[in-house]
């Protein structure tokens, strides 16, 4: 697993980085071997024998489609909820849906 996964894609190996199997750092890499996720082949070398394959891309996207989609519903005194991703001594940052604000105390 040293520097990165590797990938079985039906029966053909591929190798996933390990900054490519997630949107953040990866500090428990094990935590991913075994799981079954899509990826997006990035580069496919020497005939086939080495294919580099991409979690991550796809995951920005999905992001980038979720931050769209809840900017166009937002409007001044929409209810909405949100989960509290960090507190501050000045108020709680929350996210929305792919955007994160600050409720301020």
């Amino acid at each position: 697993m040293k520097g990165g996964f590797e990938i079985d894609l039906s029966g053909i190996r591929a190798f996933c980085p390990l900054g490519q199997v997630d949107l953040k750092f990866c500090e428990k890499p094990e935590e991913h071997v075994g799981a079954r996720y899509s990826f997006r082949i990035m580069e496919i070398k020497e005939k086939g024998k080495n294919i580099i394959v991409s979690r991550r891309v796809i995951l920005e996207e999905e992001q980038e489609k979720k931050l769209k989609e809840t900017l166009a519903r937002l409007k001044p005194d929409l209810e909405c909820e949100g989960k509290v991703t960090k507190l501050t001594d000045f108020g709680a940052f929350v996210d929305i849906g792919g955007i994160e604000g600050c409720s301020y105390l």
